[in-house]
């Protein structure tokens, strides 16, 4: 009985970060994909996932690397903004939480993963636009001579 209630409370708070993580995709679709996984099943951890275009995976499917380094506590609870790469070998910035019960036990994460690839056209706009040249026989900041 006590497995039983200990498993409903644990579906209980998982529940709650699929709600959070389908606000949170909608908010930024179609750039974010957000997943909950249930690390007590690592195989088979993701119970949601919301704009999978970004990855590909589906429900059901397995956890990766970092979900089981997370179960031996190899990574810290949260970890924002590292750099990540999609099956289809799309840049992400990807973001990881862990979700720990009331007894402090790893029960799921909650992963963001964003698509940078629409973003790069942009980027190299600026980085061509903002481009600047050092030229030697001009000094480094020119003086303008107003009247006054």
């Amino acid at each position: 009985m006590v497995n039983k209630i200990h498993q409903s409370q644990n579906r209980e708070i998982l529940n709650h970060y699929v709600k959070a993580g389908e606000i949170i995709a909608e908010m930024f679709a179609p750039y974010l994909e957000v997943i909950i996984h249930d690390l007590q099943t690592p195989e088979h951890s993701i119970i949601a996932i919301f704009n999978n275009h970004v990855t590909g995976r589906k429900i059901g499917d397995g956890t990766s690397d970092i979900g089981y380094k997370k179960l031996t506590d190899k990574l810290p609870d949260k970890i924002v903004n590292y750099n990540n790469q999609s099956p289809s070998g799309a840049d992400l910035k990807s973001s990881s939480l862990t979700i720990r019960n009331r007894k402090d036990e790893i029960i799921g994460s909650m992963g963001f993963n964003f698509d940078l690839s629409s973003f790069a056209n942009i980027k190299e706009f600026f980085e061509l636009f903002t481009k600047t040249v050092v030229l030697d026989d001009l000094p480094d900041q020119e003086q303008f001579f107003m009247e006054r």
